[in-house]
């Protein structure tokens, strides 16, 4: 097996997951080295092709022959897109991730009008800016009752999810969301046969139109 170097791009250097990758990689002989996006200094050049990459803590110039490959986890960063974007657009890199891909999932209102724009069967939901007294109402009828979720535009890790299951709660909560000036997304809530299930979902991978590996998670 031929060994490679890595870049291993990431906003959470330190995280279980990049440790993880660190270990699997050195333990098939590869060299990783890991940056956080903002250690970059981005160039771009008055002459073609000759668009370069800098760290910040050395001013030293990075370039394309010192990585093979780019593995991306930068989460919904918009400096970090554009480091990715510098790297494979610019630099001929070959990423883990394109910024495409990482706009799409950073946004969960984006990613579902793809799914259903492609005929792929979404949960009910609305996406409202603003929520007072006057359309509570109708914007719960809409997703068919409560209980609901309501989420906010990005993040993860469960972040900015929540749960409503009565009136008093449904206008409480969404007005504060609303006074923080807030993008929401209000969401079918679907209800399981067990109980212990409500607190889960299921993650698929599909490569090809093809499941490849599945996982359940379960909130803390």
């Amino acid at each position: 097996m031929k060994k490679l170097n890595y870049l291993l791009l990431t906003s959470a250097p330190n995280s279980r997951s990049s440790k993880r990758f660190v270990e699997r990689l050195e333990k098939r002989k590869h060299k990783v080295t890991v940056i956080h996006p903002y250690d970059f200094y981005l160039f771009l050049s008055e002459s073609k092709g000759h668009d370069q990459i800098y760290l910040k803590s050395s001013e030293t110039r990075l370039f394309s022959k010192d990585f093979d490959r780019v593995i991306v986890r930068i989460g919904g960063s918009l400096y970090g897109r554009s480091v990715v974007r510098h790297l494979s657009m610019n630099m001929g890199k070959f990423c883990s991730t394109l910024v495409s891909g990482i706009e799409r999932c950073s946004d969960k209102f984006r990613t579902a009008q793809l799914l259903s724009h492609h005929r792929i069967k979404v949960m009910k939901q609305v996406l409202t800016k603003e929520v007072s007294e006057t359309n509570t109402g109708f914007l719960v009828d809409k997703i068919g009752g409560l209980p609901l979720v309501f989420k906010l535009l990005s993040g993860s890790q469960g972040i900015g999810v929540g749960l409503i299951d009565s009136e008093a709660s449904a206008g409480t909560i969404l007005e504060s969301i609303s006074h923080l000036q807030k993008t929401v997304i209000l969401q079918r809530f679907v209800e399981t046969k067990d109980n212990s299930d409500r607190a889960s979902d299921i993650r698929m991978f599909i490569v090809d139109g093809e499941v490849v590996a599945s996982m359940k998670r379960y909130s803390k």
